[in-house]
Parts: structure tokens; C-alpha cells; sequence
């Protein structure tokens, strides 16, 4: 099975599409949306994305990032990523 690094274009355009996908494609809603939230790490805190653990595990799951060391990931090592790779993610949507 291939997998990526978590800065890989593979990933990046997979988060992207994340991203788009709960704003229904519309960049000037999540422009609007970082503004009024003060910025793209505070909206996924917020709850702006995916809020469960198990739902940031399964979309974290669904790029197949490298886990060369196959370590359990803690929740709060699960949401770090998760609001690493989606913040990552919107900050280079509203800049394209």
C-alpha cells in the first residue's frame, strides 16, 4: 500500500477538497468564515469542520499518511494533525 507524507501534493489537494467540500465549493464563504473566526486554526477549534475524534481519525485514515512506526495516535494526537493539515489547507485556498 502507498502512503504519503503529510506534506505531500497528494494530501494537500485531498485536504483541499475536504475543506471545499463542507463549504460547498464556495471560497468566498471560507474567506468570510477565517476573517470572522480570526483565522484558519481558531475555525477548526471552533468546530468549523470535523468535531469528533473518530471522525478526524477517519479522514486522517483516508490519506494514508505515513505511520512507518505503526504508533497508536492519541485523540489530541489525532486532532493536532487533523487541525495542522486543515488549517494548512484553508490558508492556501484563501490565498489562491
Amino acid at each position: 500500500m502507498k502512503t504519503y507524507k503529510s506534506n505531500s501534493k497528494e494530501v494537500s489537494e485531498k485536504v483541499k477538497k475536504h475543506v471545499l467540500d463542507c463549504y460547498d465549493n464556495d471560497i468566498e464563504a471560507l474567506k468570510a468564515d477565517t476573517l470572522a473566526c480570526g483565522g484558519s486554526i481558531q475555525m477548526v477549534e471552533g468546530g468549523n469542520f470535523e468535531i469528533y475524534y473518530d471522525d478526524q481519525r477517519e479522514f486522517l485514515n483516508s490519506l494514508k499518511l505515513n505511520n512507518n512506526s505503526n504508533k497508536t495516535f492519541s485523540d489530541d494526537d489525532v486532532f493536532s494533525m487533523y487541525k495542522l493539515l486543515v488549517s494548512r489547507a484553508i490558508d492556501k485556498l484563501i490565498k489562491e
